[in-house]
């Protein structure tokens, strides 16, 4: 593969999708610490990977603690000087 080509393994849709289901159960039953690894294993990902999607979802939703990405609502992001020390 060269310098350019993307090496992401699952399409946007499909995170996208993963991650409404996921957020969508767990909203219906708080308490089933089950949710990810089945929605991952009906749809064909990896758990972990599922699971940093969802993080990532809450994150810049800012129902979670972190810092979001440029470009989401829901937190402040520190500037790259501030965060890394230089």
């Amino acid at each position: 593969m060269t310098g350019n080509q993307s090496t992401k393994r699952y399409p946007a849709e499909l995170k996208e999708r993963a991650v409404e289901m996921v957020l969508d159960l767990q909203r219906q039953d708080p308490g089933d610490h089950g949710v990810i690894n089945r929605v991952s294993r009906q749809l064909g990902v990896g758990s972990e990977s599922l699971r940093i999607w969802v993080k990532r979802a809450e994150i810049d939703a800012g129902t979670r603690g972190g810092l979001n990405r440029p470009g989401f609502s829901g937190g402040w992001v520190l500037p790259f000087a501030v965060a890394f020390g230089c």
